[in-house]
């Protein structure tokens, strides 16, 4: 279980990965296995969605205070600020995930780009404000894939109107996984279970940042996707 009284996961800030391009693709590999006791500092979050699928390897995914077993094929879509990270089985066989990181209000407009909102991300957080994972079947892992592809060309190409064909793309692979969310398991994490509570999160937040002039209700109730009023 993680302790409510570890530091918080370290953040990673839009510009590492999103400075002068408005998606990312790359591989990331895991090769650290899971410990007995998990702290929040193991974790990490970030200003950004998160879409990725496991390319090889088997671990786990922590999510907040729950682990999840994770497989080759397995597609992740993590919103904003939510604690997480993968581990490897062992340290021999790494875990490889290719990761999509993407602002929404980079690209889109309107209630799409409005976080916890019913049309945000078309709808994909809607059951779920933190994460959904799908389990996907060799022709449809293809699928994700060959969108994958085609975002990564036009990233890197730069060819005539690349950004509004990167925006058409993904919004085909935004609504590629919404159908197949339908038909595919569908993973919950129970996000405030044991100690990490949102109530839990923000005493820890307060003990940790009550100093800092960018610290508020409005950022704390953005981090844990509760609204000012049900936060106050």
């Amino acid at each position: 279980m993680i302790s409510a009284f570890a530091n918080l996961p370290a953040l990673i800030k839009k510009e590492t990965y999103l400075k002068n391009t408005p998606v990312y693709i790359g591989h990331l590999s895991y090769d650290t296995p899971e410990p007995a006791e998990v702290v929040f500092s193991d974790l990490h979050q970030h200003q950004f969605i998160e879409i990725g699928y496991v390319v090889s390897g088997t671990g786990t995914h922590r999510i907040w205070n729950q682990s999840y077993p994770v497989y080759p094929g397995d597609l992740y879509l993590l919103n904003e600020a939510v604690p997480h990270t993968f581990f490897s089985q062992t340290a021999e066989e790494p875990l490889l995930v290719r990761s999509l990181f993407f602002d929404p209000r980079d690209i889109f407009e309107g209630d799409i780009t409005e976080l916890g909102g019913d049309r945000f991300m078309f709808g994909l957080f809607a059951e779920n404000n933190f994460a959904v994972r799908l389990s996907l079947k060799p022709k449809y892992l293809k699928t994700i894939i060959q969108r994958f592809d085609e975002l990564q060309q036009e990233n890197e190409n730069k060819a005539l109107d690349w950004q509004g064909v990167i925006r058409a793309q993904l919004t085909l692979l935004l609504f590629c996984i919404k159908r197949l969310s339908v038909c595919s398991e569908n993973w919950q994490p129970e996000s405030e279970a044991g100690n990490t509570s949102p109530v839990s999160v923000l005493l820890q937040m307060i003990h940790e940042r009550y100093a800092d002039p960018e610290f508020s209700l409005k950022s704390a109730s953005r981090s844990l996707h509760r609204s000012t009023s049900s936060l106050s």
